[in-house]
């Protein structure tokens, strides 16, 4: 097979061939010098047809004088010489008619030789053709992703009633003073395995509401109860892991605009995961950044192992747990996910920075209060 380099003219002609788009080259006067396989294919015309004839035999009659006129494009200090477009309607040899936009760009500077325009067509029916497909498509995905989401919301709650009745039976059966040592660990394995699925079927129906556009109701909050009620809660178990919460409730002392019972979720997440991921006897640290105009920042901050740089990309992904099934932590892959959505929700952002081997900071953005 011969080669065909790079910078030659048979080469450089083969690339433009094969370009769905059209493509074709005008002198100074307007004559086709050029036009590619896709030209001849939409008009109908052989290539030996075109070259040499005017612009103006692929343009319908009535719709020539918008034809575009090159010469005042010629004159080198003209700044609109980068490049101009028209839509123009389009005729094939046959007679039929379509709307197509033309693009043209000066090829080379004119003080060099002559100048040369190369146009590019774009059929406006296949530009429509597309998005109406694109538009279709988006609309099946959404319609479909609304479905899913009720399924999901429907069975949650179904899935609730006998998950209640399983764990409410088995806490009775504990008491029971004539079961036997081995009888006791069964159930309470029971008891486990149950609230670990009630847990999961509650993430998956805050995960569904949050897709299906949760209504929240935005306030005007303080921060720093939101957060000390959330420790409160959170410490049992940071202590049973040795873990040190540091946060000076001061630098809270800020007003932010956000749902109540969603943001007291956010940080009911964070701080859980804080402790679950962290090593034992580390510490939690809240921080927070007030430089901002409109917004505030608030950082939770742990001494766990942290996350791998090519793993935060994935961090925010649904039900990918990185390396926590691995090593035993309970969890879904869905807490992230929800926190995120709900700030999204309320205005807010959430995003990390970590070290592995160091630990990791989750940022929260939240805006600040409204002055009424």
């Amino acid at each position: 097979m011969l080669e065909c380099p790079q910078n030659s003219p048979l080469y450089l002609q083969t690339v433009l061939n094969n370009f769905e788009q059209g493509i074709l080259t005008l002198n100074q006067a307007g004559i086709i010098e050029f036009a590619n396989g896709a030209i001849e294919k939409r008009f109908g015309y052989a290539r030996s047809e075109l070259i040499g004839q005017p612009l103006t035999q692929l343009i319908q009659d009535s719709d020539r004088a918008q034809t575009i006129d090159i010469e005042p494009y010629l004159h080198a200090h003209n700044p609109d010489v980068r490049g101009i477009t028209r839509r123009l309607v389009g005729q094939h040899k046959d007679g039929t008619c379509f709307v197509f936009e033309l693009a043209l760009k000066i090829m080379q500077p004119i003080n060099i030789g002559q100048p040369l325009f190369m146009g590019s067509l774009d059929d406006v029916r296949i530009h429509r053709a597309t998005e109406t497909k694109l538009r279709e498509a988006r609309d099946a995905a959404e319609s479909a992703n609304r479905a899913k989401s009720r399924f999901l919301s429907r069975m949650s709650h179904e899935f609730r009633t006998p998950m209640n009745a399983i764990l409410g039976f088995s806490q009775l059966l504990s008491k029971d003073i004539q079961l036997t040592t081995r009888q006791l660990d069964h159930i309470d394995q029971i008891r486990y395995a149950g609230d670990h699925l009630l847990k999961l079927i509650n993430e998956i129906l805050e995960l569904t509401r949050a897709e299906a556009d949760l209504s929240i109701t935005l306030e005007n909050l303080s921060l720093s109860h939101i957060i000390s009620t959330t420790i409160r809660e959170i410490t049992p178990q940071a202590k049973a892991q040795g873990i040190t919460l540091d946060w000076q409730p001061d630098t809270l002392n800020c007003a932010i605009e956000a749902d109540p019972a969603r943001l007291k979720q956010v940080f009911d997440n964070l701080l859980s995961n804080a402790v679950k991921y962290n090593r034992k006897q580390g510490s939690i640290c809240i921080i927070t950044d007030n430089t901002l105009a409109e917004h505030v920042k608030i950082g939770i901050r742990d001494t766990g192992k942290g996350i791998r740089e090519d793993q935060l990309s994935e961090l925010f992904s649904l039900f990918n747990r990185l390396e926590g099934e691995d090593e035993g932590i309970d969890g879904s892959g869905i807490g992230l996910v929800t926190t995120q959505r709900l700030l999204n929700l309320m205005g807010g952002d959430i995003t990390v920075e970590s070290e592995y081997g160091v630990g990791s900071t989750f940022w929260v953005t939240l805006r600040s209060a409204v002055k009424r």
